[in-house]
């Protein structure tokens, strides 16, 4: 690994984004999606980002997992909450 993620540089490019305004950095993570879900449970906001520079159980879609290892990439999860009143192809009575 070359060197360690930049978080003053990311926070200055972020400035003024819709999102990230809120960066919660692990070096090493479990899973980002499972440290967002926390984050969300106790109310952090729409846009908040979780990164880690490595994951020992990562998860994406369909719960497909993997491996991460440190240094080789930044792997990252955002919160969205969107304001959905109805599925699309459904009917409001």
């Amino acid at each position: 690994m070359t060197g360690s993620l930049d978080l003053t540089l990311l926070s200055g490019a972020l400035s003024g984004a819709r999102f990230g305004h809120r960066i919660f950095h692990f070096s090493s993570a479990d899973s980002t999606n499972d440290r967002a879900l926390d984050l969300m449970e106790a109310g952090e906001p729409e846009g908040t980002l979780v990164i880690a520079e490595g994951q020992t159980r990562g998860r994406g879609r369909r719960e497909r997992s993997w491996h991460s290892p440190r240094g080789l990439g930044i792997y990252a999860t955002l919160i969205l909450r969107p304001r959905v009143t109805a599925w699309p192809g459904t009917r409001s009575t």
